[in-house]
């Protein structure tokens, strides 16, 4: 018994656990088509443990559904309408399509989201530090003092 006793601190002690330092992992690469149904052979449940942004023709989508990038198209739903099994019809868009991994603040990574004019651009309208607006007259009567 002490020998087995000996044998199990012997081992704690000389196999250091290494951790890392930080709990955060890398994302495996963005495959070419990507579905978020898990009943497609295109799902990739280890891509969704991290925020994937789509671009399609230069303007985040968020209610994409399936996605190719090298035949260039998605499939989002079409409004509210359901097939007899309750699933959302699909319709499928062609243009061009950039899949990325948002940053951990929630931010776009592609340089494409921050093309000149491009919204949340620097010096785009409704940007940070992009000067705003004047804002609308108001309704007559009811002007200040």
């Amino acid at each position: 018994m002490s020998d087995l006793m000996s044998d199990l601190m012997s081992d704690m002690i000389s196999e250091p656990k290494s951790e890392p330092m930080n709990d955060t992992k890398t994302p495996p690469p963005l495959p070419d088509r990507l579905s978020t149904d898990p009943r497609s052979p295109h799902y990739e449940p280890a891509v969704f443990e991290h925020e994937v942004g789509i671009l399609f023709n230069d303007h985040e989508r968020f209610d994409v559904a399936e996605y190719c990038i090298s035949e260039g198209w998605v499939r989002v739903p079409s409004g509210k309408t359901v097939d007899r099994r309750g699933n959302p019809l699909m319709i499928k868009l062609k243009g061009k399509v950039e899949a990325f991994y948002k940053r951990a603040g929630g931010a776009a990574a592609p340089a494409a989201a921050a093309a000149p004019g491009a919204p949340g651009a620097p010096g785009a309208p409704g940007a940070p530090g992009a000067p705003s607006a004047p804002s609308a007259p108001s309704a007559p009567g009811t002007e200040g003092p």
